[in-house]
């Protein structure tokens, strides 16, 4: 009986979760839910869709960090890495700002991505705790 009634609290959860929202963007939730615990997580705290052709940005950012971590942010074009970005965060939850310099500004047009990182400092992106990403950014 218990074994059922897990599984229909399972599956509604599940269903909502996919009617209300895109999977995607809720996995991390819905985890959360079955697990009963807060995984680390990084996302872009603005729409990034449409971005300005400069060398020099600010992203705001929001995360959830167990320790002190570091949040990278990449830009993309298509399958090639342009530049990329970093800064050391304190424990908790909370939004901070990061800097992105290149030496030359980004040429307008699609197919750009955003992309975050929160990892453990001095660590790879393989050993990231919590990703996340803007495909399809346009530079105008």
């Amino acid at each position: 009986m218990k074994m059922k009634l897990f599984f229909l609290k399972l599956s509604a959860v599940m269903f909502l979760t996919c009617f209300f929202t895109s999977w995607n963007s809720e996995k991390v939730k819905v985890n959360e839910l079955i697990n009963g615990k807060v995984n680390e997580k990084v996302s872009f705290a603005n729409d990034l869709s449409i971005i300005p052709a400069k060398k020099n940005y600010t992203f705001m950012v929001s995360y959830v960090a167990k320790k002190s971590r570091e949040i990278i942010v990449e830009v993309w074009k298509g399958e090639d890495f342009i530049s990329s970005g970093k800064k050391v965060v304190k424990k908790g939850d909370s939004m901070t700002y990061i800097d992105l310099n290149m030496s030359e500004a980004l040429k307008k047009g699609y197919g750009y991505s955003l992309k975050l990182q929160i990892r453990p400092i001095g660590s790879s992106w393989q050993q990231a705790t919590g990703r996340s990403e803007i495909p399809n950014v346009t530079v105008r």
